[in-house]
């Protein structure tokens, strides 16, 4: 056998290993074998490739956001994974400080991992907000880009649902 070396090309191949039929073999079929490998970039990236968040809210009502970062790179990462809510134009209501949260998240090379954040909320402004994910410790480099070291999601906080009438969509009655 001879060492192969296929770091320099990243991606997914079949290794197939013929034997010659010799004389004398009874099984000839057995005499090839094949398997299916992934070579991963030496290269540190990873990105945030998903965010799952509620399309609307309530005011004041707690809800969860879900955070995918992907690992595309060859080696074991530790992101560190930061989340804000930003209200956009158009809201109304006084928001007050809205969550920021740092976290730090452990991805496998090729792999992709998630994290939850549960317990959120905008306090008492309504109207468009986006939830920002971004994680840092990446830089541009050979192979490395970081334009997807950041995303964000736009959901609405609505105002609070007149509880005693449900069916009333006017908050003067």
């Amino acid at each position: 056998y001879r060492d192969l070396s296929l770091s320099t090309c990243p991606g997914d191949y079949d290794f197939l290993a013929v034997a010659d039929v010799v004389g004398g073999d009874v099984y000839p079929s057995d005499n090839s074998g094949q398997s299916a490998f992934k070579v991963l970039s030496k290269i540190h990236s990873a990105g945030v490739t998903g965010i799952t968040v509620p399309s609307e809210v309530d005011l004041d009502e707690e809800f969860s956001a879900t955070v995918t970062v992907t690992n595309k790179g060859g080696f074991d990462e530790t992101v560190s994974l930061n989340t804000v809510i930003n209200p956009l134009a158009g809201i109304t209501g006084t928001c007050g400080e809205l969550p920021t949260q740092q976290v730090s998240l452990k991805v496998l090379a090729g792999k992709t991992a998630t994290y939850t954040y549960k317990d959120l909320s905008v306090g008492s402004c309504s109207g468009p907000h986006e939830f920002v994910a971004e994680i840092s410790g990446f830089t541009e480099s050979a192979g490395e880009s970081t334009a997807d070291n950041i995303l964000s999601k736009q959901f609405t906080v609505s105002k609070a649902r007149d509880v005693g009438n449900p069916g009333n969509s006017n908050p003067n009655n």
